[in-house]
């Protein structure tokens, strides 16, 4: 299968691009990075994290049988493992460098690889993968945010945009809300079937 891919970034609103990305057609991973705002470092943890992830996928292709950071699921599937345990050594590198200034750094992670004409996806916090099919966009993930969290539970609240979060704080802990990697580390992962020359797997940092 051939993949076409593109990639671009833009600071938009802010002064100071936290985005980091992956275009790697050849390993058949594609992913983006997005520091967490607030905080210092969030370069730093975006760049680190694509870097790793990069480094990681390219070495379990050259030595299959090398060290992971993390057990194999045996309810998983190989693709899902190897993806899951790309983002714990990504996790992890952010991690080691989380001292001084950086301490609280952080990133989002929306990535995707390509192995035939399967994909796993594998996200953290409210980076998104969307599919366009038949000129449709539909999203893959689900952000980890407080805003996401009280849709899926069903609650009436604003347009996102709108959201006033400090009023709805309370309603969930934010354990299960605020995700990223280097603090704290709960990937969700899907993979699904590629249908040849109708599908465009798009991740994106929100």
């Amino acid at each position: 299968m051939n993949l076409l891919s593109h990639a671009v970034t833009s600071t938009g609103r802010r002064s100071n691009n936290e985005d980091n990305l992956c275009e790697a057609a050849p390993l058949g991973l594609f992913a983006v990075a997005d520091g967490l705002g607030g905080y210092e470092g969030g370069e730093v943890a975006s760049a680190v994290a694509m870097e790793t992830l990069r480094e990681f996928i390219e070495r379990a292709r050259r030595d299959p049988e090398g060290t992971w950071p993390c057990r194999e699921d045996k309810k998983r599937t190989l693709g899902e493992n190897l993806v899951r345990a790309a983002a714990v050594a990504a996790h992890e590198a952010i991690q080691a460098r989380r001292k001084g200034s950086l301490r609280q750094m952080g990133s989002t992670l929306a990535a995707v690889h390509i192995s035939g004409n399967v994909a796993v996806v594998a996200h953290v916090g409210d980076s998104r993968v969307y599919r366009l099919r038949d000129g449709a966009l539909s999203p893959l993930t689900r952000d980890h945010s407080l805003w996401a969290e009280l849709v899926a539970s069903g609650r009436d609240v604003p347009a996102r945009a709108d959201f006033p979060f400090t009023k709805y704080a309370a309603l969930l802990p934010v354990k299960t809300t605020a995700k990223s990697i280097g603090s704290e580390l709960r990937a969700c992962l899907l993979d699904l079937k590629i249908v040849r020359g109708e599908s465009e797997i798009c991740p994106r940092c929100a």
